[in-house]
């Protein structure tokens, strides 16, 4: 299939990302359910709806770079984002620790819908790893896929009325160690300060200058 460098925003939860219930999913993509403008009660201008993205290596690298690559088998991010930052190289911040298990999924399927392949959330800064809990790395029970670019410092997004930001990686993510959003969220503000803020469709978030 063709490759892609482009991912679609599917807010701030880890858990159930092709959940078909609008009243669950967060940002403006989930399973097969259309969102409409109208829907957008947080603003098109306050809102993302693309991202770039790292595509995997094309010799699938060595596993451990974190650049495309899908950290498997992590560990609570359901309930702690935080822990897929926690299998960082210390020394290395571009490198998963050894013994880390790699996947090379992002950005070679951009007709498939699956947020595996075209998906990002807003949990994690921009340039942050991305992680799954399970080996069924296309439908992952839980995972966080992160935004990313080779540009310096950031990532260029779109927003849904049509803008094109750039995001500085350093932007206000709030508390990684904070649990997502759960089922039934829809309305409420998002843990992961204005990145998760620019994430939901109807957080309610008073979203400042990024």
């Amino acid at each position: 299939q063709g490759k892609n460098s482009y991912v679609s925003n599917h807010g701030d939860r880890t858990t159930s990302l092709e959940d078909n219930s609008p009243a669950n999913f967060r940002g403006i993509f989930g399973g097969r359910t259309p969102v409409g403008i109208r829907d957008l009660k947080d603003g098109t201008s306050n809102t993302i709806a693309l991202s770039e993205t790292k595509r995997s290596p094309a010799d699938g690298g060595d596993n451990l770079e974190v650049d495309g690559q899908v950290r498997v088998q992590s560990a609570a991010i359901d309930t702690n984002p935080s822990a897929c930052l926690a299998f960082l190289d210390p020394a290395n911040k571009k490198r998963f620790i050894a013994g880390s298990n790699g996947d090379a999924t992002r950005g070679y399927r951009w007709g498939d819908g699956r947020p595996a392949f075209t998906g990002f959330q807003t949990v994690l800064a921009p340039n942050s790893p991305s992680c799954t809990v399970n080996n069924n790395n296309e439908d992952p029970n839980q995972a966080i896929y992160s935004a990313s670019s080779f540009h310096q410092g950031g990532v260029h997004v779109a927003m849904a009325d049509g803008a094109v930001r750039f995001v500085n990686q350093t932007i206000n993510a709030g508390n990684p160690a904070a649990a997502p959003p759960g089922a039934g969220s829809l309305g409420t503000p998002s843990p992961y300060g204005i990145w998760g803020a620019l994430g939901t469709r109807m957080g309610r978030e008073v979203v400042s200058e990024f």
